[in-house]
């Protein structure tokens, strides 16, 4: 069961990459300068008082703000949603951490919404 719920973790990660955040592709030259930002974590509202509350808010919301703010570098075709290919995979490797402390059936609750809100912005 977990090895299949791994394997959908990563196909779920896989299109969310491959969705673009539905930007265009520019043909943006190597010479332009890098756009330094930083990941958006989600901030765990106050009134969540245990950490496992906390940790399944986040679960819930971390790829929000990554989907749903417009971000300079967008279009780059070398990023993954105007971040670089090590910032996505540091936040990556987070997510799956916080999914591990949460019980399984909220990790697969907030995937199938992932997934959704990723089939939702590839229809648009």
């Amino acid at each position: 069961m977990k090895k299949s719920f791994s394997l959908a973790l990563v196909c779920c990660l896989a299109v969310l990459a491959a969705a673009g955040c539905g930007r265009s592709r520019s043909g943006r030259g190597p010479a332009e300068a890098e756009v330094s930002q930083e990941f958006p974590l989600p901030t765990v509202p106050a009134v969540v008082s245990s950490q496992q509350e906390a940790a399944e808010y986040i679960v819930n919301h971390y790829w929000n703000r990554f989907l749903d703010e417009p971000r300079k570098g967008a279009e780059d075709t070398s990023k993954v949603c105007g971040f670089t290919v090590s910032q996505f995979n540091e936040a990556l490797s987070q997510y799956a951490g916080i999914l591990g402390a949460v019980p399984l059936q909220v990790a697969a609750r907030a995937e199938t919404a992932l997934l959704e809100k990723v089939g939702e912005m590839q229809r648009q």
